[in-house]
C-alpha cells in the first residue's frame, strides 16, 4: 500500500487512501447486491 502515489509522485495520504478504500468498499457491495 505504501507504493500507491498520486500523479504529482508524491505519498498519498492515509485519509485520501481510507476514502479510496471506502469507495473500492461501496463499490463492491452494489455488485454483490446486484448479483443476488
Amino acid at each position: 500500500m505504501n507504493e500507491l502515489r498520486n500523479d504529482k509522485g508524491q505519498f498519498i495520504s492515509n485519509k485520501d487512501r481510507y476514502i479510496f478504500l471506502l469507495e473500492v468498499r461501496i463499490m463492491f457491495l452494489k455488485l454483490t447486491l446486484k448479483g443476488v
